[in-house]
């Protein structure tokens, strides 16, 4: 059986890089544009985070605070402060090594990037922030996998570019657990919608292991139901209230993304891309993929070679 976060997160093709530093002292604070999927901050002071929308957060040394793409944000010394102060954004190429462990260093950030045509699955489905507290059972090993990635920053070894993006990848997948294990423990709100909430359910994560285990079989809601260990009735409405969206659409979405990745590859023909998602004829399938992806499964595949 399929690990549906492990499946996702390949799909989407998520990259990470450290993306430097934030550096400030005394009172501060800087409107930020939304990131373009997804920003993570291992906090090295506190700091306060107002997002667009949101209440204000407050990170304390050793949290670790990620934003999804959508909606601008304050960092801040204090929820109130006026715009300006000492800060400074650096990238990793450009700071000290030594200001990494100075009492000016606020926080570590780093990018997540998502590939634009199949990301969607997992970034439309992630809170506006999460919040992994330093006090969590989750957060020793995000200290682990940061202490790291300060040695490695501060190293200029062999291997260390491509050592600082596997760590920064660690990290991203530690929050993702960490919200997880938030919701399955009931400290959730069960109004917080998204994917990580479906995984939290013993239930659906059952149907959606079976989606992604057989993405090409043609599931019916009752199968799907039967799956779960569910009324249909039920099944339905507890899908959607975590996904946002009904069993066969998020189905569709997932062959779509499957046949996204596959186009990639220049061996596969569009036909047997069809067939091993389980529609009936290469025609059926382009219908479908144009549908869903705006262009057909020819054009798609040329701008990927474009690129």
């Amino acid at each position: 059986m399929l690990d549906p976060l492990s499946d996702l997160v390949d799909l989407s093709d998520a990259q990470c890089s450290l993306s430097g530093a934030v550096l400030a002292a005394g009172e501060w604070a800087a409107k930020l544009p939304s990131p373009k999927s997804l920003k993570v901050f291992v906090m090295r002071q506190p700091c306060w985070f107002v997002i667009e929308r949101e209440a204000p957060i407050h990170a304390a040394c050793g949290d670790v605070v990620m934003i999804r793409s959508g909606r601008s944000y304050v960092m801040a010394s204090e929820p109130c402060r006026e715009f300006g102060g000492r800060i400074e954004f650096s990238s990793d190429s450009e700071i000290p090594m030594e200001a990494y462990s100075s009492d000016e260093c606020v926080s570590l950030a780093c990018f997540v990037s998502l590939n634009p045509s199949r990301g969607h699955l997992l970034l439309d489905l992630l809170p506006a922030c999460i919040v992994v507290r330093g006090s969590a059972p989750q957060a020793e090993a995000l200290r682990l996998h940061y202490e790291q990635l300060v040695k490695e920053v501060r190293s200029s070894g062999a291997g260390t570019r491509l050592a600082i993006s596997k760590l920064t990848q660690l990290i991203f997948l530690q929050v993702l657990r960490a919200h997880l294990s938030t919701y399955a423990s009931g400290k959730l709100a069960m109004s917080s919608q998204g994917w990580l909430m479906a995984l939290g359910d013993n239930k659906i994560v059952l149907a959606l292991q079976a989606m992604h285990t057989d993405p090409s079989r043609s599931w019916t809601l009752d199968e799907l139901a039967k799956a779960a260990l569910m009324s249909r009735t039920t099944f339905a409405k507890r899908f959607r209230l975590s996904m946002g969206s009904t069993p066969l659409n998020y189905l569709r979405d997932l062959r779509m993304a499957l046949a996204a990745k596959s186009l990639s590859d220049p061996n596969q023909t569009v036909a047997s891309i069809a067939y091993q998602l389980g529609y009936a004829s290469e025609a059926g399938f382009s219908s479908a993929f144009k549908k869903a992806m705006k262009v057909a499964p020819k054009f798609y595949r040329e701008s990927i070679a474009k690129h």
